[in-house]
């Protein structure tokens, strides 16, 4: 058995938090477990999870965990460093196609499945239309795909995507709050990649 409970206290310009875990054996390999390694264990890896997180939330750290990236092989390789020269054979390069390109190949899976170019600019401290235009021109060299979603006007989520603009319908339907919305380019219509 095990149960683990976590609490977050305001703590005057901070936050105090409390983490008690529970676990009781059910054999005698457990028991000599629980007593000899898993408490050290659990406590080292929680101290080291606590410290990330307040590394990430004082801007100390681009990512909340350490996720190592996917290893690429040879030809992938080429064929994004192909992409790269590309991008800045360019005019809309702007210098930005090996950021963009690290940033694909190295940060976690939920950052790159859906990249926001103005979100982009702002953390990089560019331009919104350099960074735009860098992401087009890759689309261009094969290293990113574009779609266009409809939002949702009220949860922000996107409800149909579509890979052109010739493909996307005039309306959604969002099932969460149950409203059918049109689309409207000004509002709620977003490009990313």
């Amino acid at each position: 058995m095990l149960c683990a409970h976590l609490r977050l206290e305001a703590d005057g310009a901070g936050s105090k938090c409390t983490y008690t875990l529970e676990a009781k054996a059910s054999g005698l390999l457990g028991e000599i477990a629980l007593r000899t390694v898993f408490f050290k264990s659990v406590g080292k890896s929680f101290s080291t999870m606590v410290e990330r997180v307040g590394q990430f939330v004082a801007g100390e750290q681009d990512t909340l965990f350490d996720v190592p990236p996917p290893e690429l092989s040879e030809d992938t390789r080429t064929r994004i460093d192909r992409a790269v020269a590309a991008i800045e054979a360019s005019p809309h390069g702007h210098g930005l196609a090996k950021d963009l390109a690290r940033y694909a190949t190295t940060r976690q899976e939920v950052d790159v499945v859906k990249m926001r170019p103005l979100a982009l600019a702002r953390d990089w401290n560019v331009e919104p239309r350099e960074v735009v235009e860098a992401c087009l021109e890759a689309t261009r060299a094969g290293l990113l795909d574009l779609r266009w979603d409809i939002l949702c006007p009220r949860c922000r989520v996107a409800k149909s995507i579509s890979s052109g603009l010739d493909e996307m319908p005039t309306g959604a339907h969002c099932d969460t709050c149950n409203i059918d919305y049109d689309r409207e380019f000004s509002r709620n219509v977003e490009l990313s990649f």
